[in-house]
């Protein structure tokens, strides 16, 4: 729950610097590079306590345990290497 000052902050910031942009849009679109739930859940709970969000994007790596969570239902570790 922390984390939703990220975004909080981090559209503060836009705002401040992009007004009209902002504006003109559905919100502020979040690209969230993670492998796990934390930062994108914050931004998804940020959203639903009234941030103006838009697309919350998951960028991830080698180390993909929510993709794979959601694509192939599994959920555990693997070595990277």
């Amino acid at each position: 729950l922390a984390q939703t000052t990220y975004y909080f902050w981090s559209y503060l910031r836009v705002t401040d610097k992009y007004p009209n942009e902002v504006k003109a849009s559905n919100g502020v679109n979040f690209s969230v590079p993670t492998g796990n739930f934390g930062d994108i859940l914050a931004g998804y709970y940020a959203k639903k306590m009234g941030l103006p969000v838009g697309k919350l994007i998951v960028a991830t790596n080698e180390n993909d345990i929510l993709h794979r969570f959601f694509s192939k239902g599994e959920y555990h570790r693997y070595d990277i290497n």
